[in-house]
């Protein structure tokens, strides 16, 4: 749930309202479908709210419009979906979806409210389909697979399937997780479980066949998780911690900013620094004055356009009425909306923002802090032209590198089980080496098995590891 500060609709102050964006993971699935005649829609949308939605199929965006089921012309985000996206009524007034026929539909829903309400809405949508086709279907369990771990659970990274089809014949897998307390979930398509924990996965088959004469073939040939014990170390190649921007009274020469954090393996920890000058702002100034249609206009005065205006402290008004629906152009800086013949249209906004610019800050030291196995990084700005800069925000970022290691010699076996720690983080399903091997990824040990006087060779792919972040603190000296 998001609370934004956003304008209230039909009056003329600020308020708070609740906002949410909601994307189904289990789709509305028409793959076996083959007719869609219209939607079926519940739920309330108490006064004052609003429901929208848009529907994301293939990977593309669509909503409905008097032509049918249309691309839809703008991101997808909570803003332009409350603008754009389909009402209720107008869902309810679809006949017919051929081309969804064969798909996997995902609904994507915007939800807001006044901050103060009661209720929030709510929907729940399905489709009225139909199958003319004479269907068989059987169901196949594999066996319950435990899955290695330590003190934490399996993270699953991937889950897949192969399979083949003849004649009209469809084959689905899906999977379901046991969790650390020993519950089980509910069935999952495989491209879902990606990301989740899990301490055992269990696979079911599911075979659809349209007749039973030896023209329809399904078939499934393996199903495949993987899966990680350390997943806290996956979670990209780079995380960025931001500080809040802050405003100050003078102008600001010199910033320094710290970090502890645990110890750097295979990682690294820079320092970026932005400064800005403080906004220029408009009150209520005159734009122009309603025509009773829609009709741009621009937003300066005496007859020159504002640059670099701040988009979400942008508030017009008609006649002291706050008017929301509105497109607003950033290159432009104009706005396009609708207001009563001869109504007064004033704007209030911050304009002649800086570009947001980073800048490098220089790293100082790193050293180890304290007695808790904490490590602490330093990094300083100075500031060559102070004047305005009242503005300034940090931001740490931490990447972790990576590599390959390539055909080392490790040892010549003796016979008996040899252990090495690897300088590396390696990933498990790329390590290549010769005889029989284990290797926990949490420890980095990796324990061989060879026979007498095997020349023991290692490859393997390896990524750092993030260091756990304690705290940051950031200052500012004042220009001299």
């Amino acid at each position: 749930m998001l609370e934004r500060n956003t304008m209230q609709r039909g009056t003329d102050t600020f308020q708070f309202r609740r906002r949410a964006l909601l994307k189904t993971t289990e789709p509305l699935d028409l793959t076996g479908e083959t007719q869609v005649s219209g939607f079926l829609l519940f739920g309330t949308e108490p006064a004052g709210t609003f429901r929208r939605v848009i529907f994301e199929v293939d990977g593309e965006l669509w909503y409905f419009t008097n032509d049918g089921l249309t691309e839809y012309p703008s991101y997808g985000e909570i803003d332009d979906i409350l603008e754009y996206g389909n009402t209720v009524a107008d869902l309810l007034e679809v006949q017919g979806i051929a081309k969804w026929i064969g798909k996997k539909v995902f609904p994507i829903i915007a939800l807001d409210a006044p901050r103060d309400s009661m209720v929030m809405p709510k929907i729940k949508i399905g489709l009225k389909v139909n199958c003319f086709n004479d269907e068989y279907t059987r169901e196949q369990f594999s066996p319950i697979f435990e899955l290695k771990h330590t003190d934490n659970p399996a993270r699953i990274v991937a889950a897949s399937f192969n399979k083949a089809n003849n004649g009209y014949a469809k084959s689905d897998v899906v999977i379901r997780l046991r969790d650390k307390f020993g519950d089980w979930g509910d069935w999952l398509e495989m491209a879902n479980a990606a990301g989740q924990e899990a301490e055992a996965v269990q696979f079911k088959a599911i075979y659809t066949l349209t007749a039973l004469d030896g023209t329809d073939e399904a078939k499934v040939f393996d199903c495949n998780v993987a899966y990680v014990t350390d997943a806290y170390n996956l979670s990209g190649d780079t995380l960025e911690i931001y500080t809040l921007p802050q405003t100050y009274y003078q102008d600001l020469g010199t910033c320094y900013a710290m970090i502890k954090h645990s110890e750097l393996l295979d990682a690294e920890i820079k320092a970026f620094i932005k400064f800005a000058k403080l906004p220029k702002q408009r009150k209520n100034i005159v734009i122009g004055r309603g025509k009773g249609t829609v009709d741009t206009y621009f937003l300066g005065i005496n007859g020159g356009i504002d640059p670099r205006i701040n988009q979400n402290t942008l508030h017009l008004t008609a006649n002291g009425r706050t008017i929301t629906d509105f497109y607003y152009n950033t290159q432009t800086a104009t706005v396009d909306l609708k207001a009563d013949s001869g109504a007064e249209i004033r704007a209030s906004y911050e304009y002649d923002v800086d570009a947001e610019n980073w800048v490098e800050m220089a790293g100082e030291l790193t050293q180890p802090y304290g007695d808790a196995g904490l490590f602490m990084s330093r990094f300083i700005y100075r500031l060559t032209d102070s004047i305005d800069k009242r503005i300034s925000a940090v931001k740490f970022v931490l990447e972790r590198k990576s590599g390959t290691a390539a055909e080392e010699i490790l040892a010549t076996s003796t016979g008996k089980t040899l252990t090495f720690t690897l300088p590396h983080r390696a990933k498990k399903e790329s390590i290549y080496c010769t005889g029989n091997w284990d290797y926990d990824e949490e420890t980095q040990i990796l324990t061989v098995t060879g026979a007498p006087d095997e020349v023991i060779y290692l490859s393997y792919d390896w990524t750092g590891i993030f260091p756990l972040i304690d705290n940051v603190t950031v200052g500012w000296t004042p220009a001299t």
